[in-house]
């Protein structure tokens, strides 16, 4: 049976908290967009859809060897990470800014967390293609939130 959509979904259900507690102090649109981010945006989204869509082909089996035993503790390790900033938004009023926000030493947890997940999910699942779809989202992803935590303090600044 394929399964491997599950690790997918792991990863993804606390964004439906978006749908419940949706973020606070959101800042105005920024103007236009340049190419670059227009660009960025589109590697974003086609990532976005070949990580989530991807692993439901792939059968979930029991992890044997290094690699796949390194890349499962990394996907439990971010995972947790992850869920932890979800936790941290929400009790925090659900301000905008802590989507974006520093967790201690990390900058953009909430961005580098899932790349960190898709990367080790396509060692994990020994996926070229799914390592493929997560480096255009991270590299979509990470630009763009870089662009959103500039935008939320440039906002929150009197």
């Amino acid at each position: 049976m394929y399964l491997g959509g599950i690790l997918s979904l792991a990863i993804l259900a606390p964004n439906l908290l978006m749908f419940l507690f949706p973020p606070t102090s959101i800042p105005e649109s920024a103007a236009a967009k340049s190419s670059v981010g227009r660009g960025m945006a589109v590697a974003e989204r086609i990532g976005q859809i070949g990580t989530f869509a991807m692993p439901f082909f792939y059968r979930l089996s029991r992890p044997v060897g290094t690699v796949a035993m390194t890349s499962l503790a990394t996907m439990v390790v971010t995972v947790t990470i992850y869920y932890a900033c979800w936790v941290r938004y929400v009790r925090r009023g659900r301000e905008y800014g802590l989507l974006f926000a520093p967790l201690g030493p990390l900058p953009l947890p909430m961005a580098l967390l899932p790349m960190a997940y898709f990367v080790a999910m396509s060692a994990f699942l020994s996926s070229p293609y799914l390592l493929t779809a997560a480096l255009l989202f991270a590299a979509g992803h990470v630009y763009m939130s870089k662009q959103e935590l500039a935008r939320s303090r440039a906002t929150s600044q009197p």
